[in-house]
């Protein structure tokens, strides 16, 4: 294994993506502090936003202090640990060994630049911003400064409080990097299930997480930062089915940044980013990895999959996808610091083509490259830039809808979904849904098609959403 770089090292390579985003003089030495209530931790929803949450702030953050009261830890994933905080301590390690993280009794408020609290625990704040959170079901809510409204349901359905983490996250780095006071969100309830904001707390009727979701065969092309998320998070929903994982790629350092799963040893011992992901997810789902590319892993004729998630946008790989006359697929990018996720039912939505059409630089404002400062190449050359919170959102957005899919009534929302992670969310065009017209010019829609479309993905398992009799 390769030796741990130094610190100085270490982080120029980690934060690479970060920094093109921002100057890093803020977020790099903050002292962050996480507590929580213990009412709140000992749930289901506490453990997974706190786990969630710390998990992400060791991502860009390397001055955290954890004050949990004991609580159990979190059987769900590991590293195994006899308390929540000495668990996430471990996982926030394996990302970065050179991070300053501890647990602390007796915090002292003031000697911190940004305070997160899952739920309302005893805490002086003070002066010093405090960002409080709590998830439950599909919600998640966050407050500024004020308490929590506790949203937290019996259910154990992962989205809300994952979603929670992600948008608390955010909050933190909007805090500590001193982003205007126009760009600070207040209060803010984000309906999962609809992908809409609310500034006051919600009720509305989601159906509950089915106990078993088959997905049949799922197919994800590429296990970057988005990938990987998205794998992170299936962890914590009852999936079955086979996931097929197609990426050539090595893990390193720089990709620890914006991924929940991928730690300093996988990117020193230069482990394949599907190894990885099969490993953490061995013994919860059927996991079939190719360590190549997209065009190679058809050419060894594979049977068609119920779902694709086109995650990869590499040697024109959107293109050999579509081309290829996929089922649904369900997909999601990052675009500096706001959220896509997309949903393409076949001949129903705008096919891929429409949304990432080729040969051309700009490809789409919501591709993670495509919002790279200026100088930077095209999307399919150049590497991507984004912020860590924008990445694991995205992965929990392909997660939850996935989850979503066996349900009577899908689809329910449009087919595109945007966050604007780094505005006010309580704010006018920060959260919204929409659906977009086909591209006149899309080389793939022309009406010969259909047919021979329909007969491809024929007899997979969401293939009444695109009117196919089974």
């Amino acid at each position: 294994m390769t030796k741990l770089p130094p610190p100085g090292e270490f982080y120029a390579a980690r934060d690479d993506r970060t920094n093109r985003l921002s100057d890093g003089t803020d977020y790099r030495d903050a002292a962050i502090l996480v507590a929580g209530e213990r009412e709140v931790l000992s749930t289901y929803a506490g453990r997974v936003a706190a786990r969630t949450t710390l998990n992400l702030l060791s991502r860009f953050a390397r001055n955290v202090d954890v004050a949990f009261p004991s609580v159990a830890a979190d059987d769900e994933l590991g590293p195994a640990a006899p308390t929540l905080a000495e668990q996430s301590l471990r996982e926030m390690w394996a990302a970065d060994p050179h991070g300053r993280f501890g647990w602390t009794r007796s915090p002292d408020p003031v000697s911190y630049d940004c305070i997160v609290a899952v739920g309302n625990p005893d805490l002086e704040t003070r002066a010093t911003p405090t960002i409080r959170l709590d998830g439950g079901g599909w919600l998640a809510r966050v407050v500024r400064d004020e308490s929590v409204e506790i949203v937290s349901a019996s259910t154990e359905n992962p989205i809300g409080p994952v979603v929670a983490g992600c948008l608390g996250s955010a909050e933190v780095f909007k805090t500590v990097v001193g982003a205007p006071e126009t760009a600070l969100t207040d209060a803010i309830t984000y309906d999962a299930f609809n992908h809409k904001a609310h500034e006051d707390v919600i009720s509305p009727a989601h159906p509950e997480l089915p106990t078993s979701i088959n997905l049949g065969t799922v197919r994800m092309v590429g296990v970057g930062s988005v990938g990987s998320a998205a794998a992170y998070f299936l962890r914590r929903l009852p999936i079955e089915g086979t996931l097929q994982l197609i990426d050539y790629d090595p893990v390193e350092l720089v990709n620890l940044n914006r991924s929940p799963l991928f730690t300093a040893s996988h990117a020193l011992e230069g482990t394949a980013k599907v190894e990885a992901a099969r490993e953490f997810l061995t013994g919860h789902m059927d996991v079939q990895t190719f360590e190549d590319g997209y065009d190679a892993f058809t050419a060894t004729d594979p049977e068609q999959a119920d779902v694709v998630l086109p995650l990869a946008n590499e040697r024109n790989v959107r293109r050999s996808i579509q081309y290829d006359r996929p089922p649904l697929m369900i997909h999601a990018s990052t675009g500096q610091s706001d959220v896509f996720v997309r949903r393409n039912i076949p001949l129903e939505e705008p096919c891929l083509l429409c949304h990432f059409p080729p040969d051309t630089a700009e490809t789409d404002a919501a591709c993670a490259a495509g919002g790279a400062p200026a100088g930077d190449e095209s999307e399919d050359e150049g590497p991507d830039a984004a912020f860590p919170f924008a990445s694991f959102l995205a992965g929990c957005f392909i997660a939850a809808e996935l989850a979503k899919l066996p349900f009577d009534e899908h689809p329910f929302v449009e087919p595109i979904a945007l966050v604007r992670t780094l505005t006010d969310l309580s704010g006018v065009g920060a959260v919204m849904q929409y659906a977009s017209s086909g591209s006149d010019d899309c080389s793939f829609c022309p009406e010969e098609y259909p047919e021979a479309h329909r007969a491809t993905i024929e007899g997979t398992r969401f293939a009444h959403l695109t009117g196919v009799d089974l």
